[in-house]
């Protein structure tokens, strides 16, 4: 007798190759969820969050109502089969549905199995934006998302999110694969982190709020709704920089100037080099120091190290030029043809700390700047960004990255115009800027596949300046507008400037600021606009 069962079989079998197998092959997810899933906190303390099962159906319950809203959907796990033919159908009410990225995961053996039973699944995924997965580790998840999402580009907004709530819960903590993945997720609560969210913590944490308002009963179950939205924004660059692997020798990439930037401070300049030191420094590399027009013993002390240490090249400005022409002031004595920026705040943790910093130059001869601190902002409608961007395994496209630790091509540094202390003399919005500045000359910046293991401790107010850095941050954002317009989502993070808002509304934007601060649009905005179309 030729069974529903039997037939899922063969359509998977020659629509899904290695699904089958896989689904046959997979452990069952624990039964049971835990109790508490602790969440570990900077100053090595830790907060146990009680798991509530309830509060994540009600947050599940919320959204599944307003599926046929959205212009995609991604769906890991079901509570029953039937579940999974209300969402497609409920996706597929709008006139525009077959155009609908639709992503279906599943991981728990026992679910599938009555699927496997009771639904059709050549009848809901034969389509050609429909796709069937079945998922026992998180490389799985993160391609078949990226393949699913990354051909169009989307807002975060625009996509359903559904992860079903006790699979959710069962993986907490657990030992799984799986349930490794996402713990490692949810207990990094800094990474990936969005602007909302950033904000929302500082203001709770300045009033003392107790832990259940910071952290609210359905916090575990938002937070990795938006890590998987979030890795959706940045498919579209994750798709095109794996499709179009480039890798170099990474002879290529050698010598190696490292640039640390110093004013005054010396006990952080000493510190940072205390860590370079304790760890081997590839052959035939420099560190260059660059003196920004320091007032304490930092002149002397440099003087004196360089003397007994050829690696270590003092460079002594005669006054403060701020972080870009600092950073500037090196090119010309820097030999490298691979210059790692570092503040002198930094402090390097681990021997493989350079290794991991230049993997995505290695990976794509395009990627001109790879850094530890990369943002991704994630909207069109508002000035939406989310932080530290992670995802484990992958080398990741981003909009920009921090200054404090960034590895760059040299030809990268020189193709963006340098760091323009010309339009920012003092700190604030240039490492912005040259991303921008290294995408419009066809550079690619990124972050590796797993966090570079320094420590960054800058405190504003920590005798870093003699000027309000708020004050230069504002005069710096007012020019970064002027010269590159709405700091928007960059579509394809591995291809091109063009975002989704068009240069009519970025007039209008403009005319809605502030005089201070108001966004005007360069004359290159249409060139780069119709460059980026054409690639």
């Amino acid at each position: 007798m030729d069974t529903l069962y039997e037939r899922n079989r063969r359509f998977l079998e020659s629509r899904y190759p290695g699904l089958w197998d896989a689904y046959r092959a997979a452990r069952p997810i624990p039964a049971d969820p835990p109790r508490s899933f602790s969440i570990p906190l900077p100053d090595e303390r830790s907060i146990a969050l009680p798991v509530n099962p309830k509060a994540f159906v009600q947050e599940y319950l919320t959204g599944i109502g307003q599926i046929e809203n959205f212009s995609g959907a991604l769906i890991w796990g079901v509570g029953a089969p039937s579940e999974l033919e209300l969402f497609v159908h409920d996706l597929q009410k709008n006139e525009d549905a077959g155009r609908r990225p639709f992503l279906y995961v599943e991981s728990d053996p026992a679910v599938f199995g009555r699927v496997l039973m009771e639904t059709d699944l050549a009848k809901l995924f034969s389509g050609r934006h429909a796709r069937l997965a079945f998922l026992s580790d998180c490389g799985q998840l993160l391609s078949e998302t990226a393949l699913t999402f990354g051909e169009h580009e989307t807002l975060a907004a625009r996509i359903f999110v559904s992860v079903e709530p006790t699979f959710f819960a069962r993986l907490l903590e657990s030992p799984h694969p799986i349930g490794q993945f996402v713990t490692h997720v949810l207990k990094n609560i800094y990474l990936n982190q969005t602007d909302e969210e950033n904000e929302r913590g500082r203001r709770l944490l300045a009033r003392k709020a107790p832990v259940a308002d910071i952290f609210p009963a359905a916090y575990l179950y938002r937070k990795l709704i938006g890590w998987l939205k979030l890795f959706i924004v940045a498919s579209p660059g994750i798709r095109t920089l794996y499709q179009n692997l480039r890798p170099v020798n990474v002879k290529s990439l050698m010598p190696l100037s490292i640039v640390i930037l110093a004013w005054n401070r010396w006990d952080l300049t000493e510190r940072c080099l205390r860590s370079i030191f304790q760890f081997p420094v590839p052959q035939d590399s420099e560190i260059l120091v660059v003196d920004n027009g320091s007032t304490d013993v930092t002149p002397e002390a440099l003087k004196q190290i360089s003397e007994k240490m050829p690696i270590l090249k003092h460079i002594r400005l005669p006054n403060n030029l701020g972080p870009a022409g600092g950073r500037d002031a090196a090119l010309p004595h820097a030999r490298g043809n691979t210059l790692v920026f570092l503040d002198n705040d930094v402090q390097i943790l681990q021997k493989e700390w350079l290794d991991i910093l230049v993997e995505p130059l290695i990976l794509h001869a395009r990627v001109g700047a790879s850094g530890n601190f990369g943002v991704i902002h994630a909207s069109d409608e508002k000035e939406s960004w989310a932080q530290k961007i992670l995802f484990p395994g992958l080398v990741v496209p981003v909009s920009w990255t921090s200054s404090f630790c960034v590895a760059m091509r040299r030809q990268a540094v020189e193709d963006a115009g340098g760091w323009r202390p010309d339009l920012y003399p003092l700190y604030g919005m240039e490492d912005v800027s040259m991303g921008w500045a290294l995408r419009e000359k066809s550079w690619i910046t990124a972050v590796p596949s797993q966090f570079v293991p320094v420590m960054h401790s800058m405190n504003h107010r920590d005798g870093h300046y003699t000027y309000s850095h708020a004050d230069s941050c504002k005069k710096n954002l007012s020019v970064f507008n002027q010269t590159w317009g709405p700091r928007r989502r960059i579509l394809n993070l591995a291809a091109g400037n063009r975002t989704l808002i068009s240069r009519q509304e970025a007039r209008q934007g403009a005319q809605k600021g502030t005089e201070a601060n108001r966004l005007t649009v360069d004359p290159g905005y249409r060139a780069r606009e119709n460059a980026a179309r054409a690639l």
